[in-house]
């Protein structure tokens, strides 16, 4: 949705563990032209909660996946 709206990415990097680093760690920035509105929905939404959750999933699941095998 942030994309959506905001025409990019809420986080970037050169890596996938930057990337992972980035939404764990950094804070989100709004372009200076999205209405409040559109922010508040955006905050509403959660997707920052949501991304951490997923990215935590992976890992376990990786683990998971990676115990299986040895």
């Amino acid at each position: 949705m942030y994309e959506m709206m905001a025409g990019q990415p809420p986080f970037e990097a050169d890596n996938e563990d930057d990337l992972f680093e980035s939404i764990l760690h950094d804070e989100v920035l709004y372009p200076v032209w999205l209405t409040k509105d559109a922010i508040s929905i955006l905050k509403g939404v959660g997707f920052k909660k949501h991304a951490i959750k997923i990215l935590k999933f992976k890992k376990k699941t990786y683990f998971l996946v990676y115990d299986k095998k040895s």
